[in-house]
């Protein structure tokens, strides 16, 4: 595949004509700006395996509007995006084709790294679902058993993913975490703030943040990568790659990442401090697994979300598709479990959002009804078609989203509570 396979398809580029015509490109959407005149926005993107191919399509469209991104948050998939906005250039360049490359040059069944069964089985599920659905519940239960039994607790080594990720960031000069710190606090150095009236420069605009969930299974902490590097780390400098595959280790399917974490006084006080987690020193845990940041928050906004009335830049939410519209299939085990599964990693999110009114008016919702987010044999056809439905969501959303009318709106809510 090619990029152009995505952004040339005739249906991409209808969306940004009719745009463009509309002239939203010009319009307002958020008060930090840079000397070429980009607008930048906060950014949080869900997690939702495979259909993070819907989350390019969205960010490409706008970029093409003149938007960029400063604060980027994410969980697995969206943290694999998140990561990847960071990474592959400067803050003021556009880059969801540099991405796209690297998504055409990688064949994602690779990602399933497993032993020969574990990817017949998976070829043998995405084929026929109708097989899949009456083989799934039980061979998947006693394929689990023989794991467990054999002291393994995954499917997928998730090496494969692992090592892709590092090379990408390597091609982009960034091996150690102490390059992706300073690269994320460059970004301040490029932007500014202007007056929501006049457009006229008013000052600096607040530090970025980057941010990529994870869930510490033995500690139960929710983890924020990089801010908990040091929990985890120490002073040691690592591969910034490492965030990205904690993140994306979907329980079972991948892996966990294990790390022996530091044991110093000031390590244990950095927990508290950040975690309140305290406990005996005969207690303290060797090691911890860290699974899918999606176990606990898979659509993190609230850990960008900013306590001023009138904020200077707007933080657009991008969501793989819509909670709670049919009720969950609790029917047999499998299913049973999954059903706990989404409820927990929406949940926290969710309740957030019921908090907080404003957030209705920036979140896209990208349409991913047909598609499987497990389905790492996907046709060429189906992500670009995925990529569109990503084009349709951002487009929508660019239509609707009135920046003044979104600051009233906040300053009247918090004049209220």
């Amino acid at each position: 595949m090619h990029t152009t396979d995505f952004t040339h398809h005739p249906l991409v580029k209808e969306i940004i004509k009719d745009l463009k015509s509309k002239k939203i490109h010009e319009q307002t959407f958020s008060d930090v700006v840079d000397a070429d005149g980009h607008q930048y926005v906060d950014l949080v993107q869900e997690g939702g395996g495979v259909l993070g191919i819907g989350l390019l399509g969205y960010t490409y469209v706008m970029e093409q509007m003149g938007i960029r991104f400063y604060s980027l948050a994410g969980t697995s998939a969206g943290a694999i995006n998140t990561m990847m906005m960071a990474a592959v250039g400067e803050v003021e360049e556009a880059k969801s084709e540099k991405i796209l490359h690297y998504l055409c040059n990688k064949d994602l069944f690779d990602f399933v790294d497993g032993s020969g069964y574990v990817r017949s089985f998976m070829n043998l599920m995405l084929k026929n679902s109708k097989l899949a659905n009456m083989l799934g519940g039980v061979m998947g239960v006693a394929y689990m058993i023989y794991l467990a039994f054999r002291g393994k607790n995954y499917l997928n080594p998730g090496d494969d993913f692992h090592d892709w990720i590092k090379n990408v960031l390597r091609e982009n000069k960034l091996i150690h975490s102490k390059q992706l710190d300073e690269k994320i606090a460059g970004f301040q150095k490029k932007v500014f703030q202007v007056d929501s009236d006049s457009r006229k420069r008013i000052g600096q605009t607040s530090k970025a943040k980057l941010i990529m969930i994870a869930s510490d299974i033995t500690t139960q902490t929710k983890v924020s990568f990089p801010a908990f590097k040091d929990m985890y780390w120490g002073e040691l400098e690592i591969n910034p790659a490492d965030y990205v595959r904690a993140s994306m280790s979907i329980p079972f399917f991948f892996k966990p990442l294990e790390l022996k974490v530091p044991q110093d006084e000031a390590a244990k006080k950095e927990w508290y401090r950040k975690t309140k987690y305290k406990i005996n020193d005969e207690l303290w845990p060797e090691s911890v697994k860290l699974v899918d940041g999606g176990l606990l928050s898979n659509f993190p906004i609230n850990m960008l979300h900013t306590d001023k009335p009138k904020p200077s830049r707007p933080t657009f939410g991008a969501k793989l598709g819509k909670d709670r519209v049919a009720p969950n299939n609790t029917s047999g085990i499998m299913k049973f479990c999954l059903s706990m599964l989404n409820t927990s990693s929406f949940i926290y999110d969710y309740d957030f959002v019921l908090k907080n009114d404003d957030y209705e008016h920036l979140i896209a919702y990208i349409n991913t009804d047909e598609f499987n987010w497990l389905d790492f044999k996907m046709s060429d056809e189906r992500k670009v078609k995925l990529f569109i439905r990503g084009a349709e969501a951002a487009a929508k959303f660019l239509n609707e989203f009135d920046w003044k009318a979104y600051q009233a709106l906040r300053v009247d809510l918090y004049a209220n509570r």
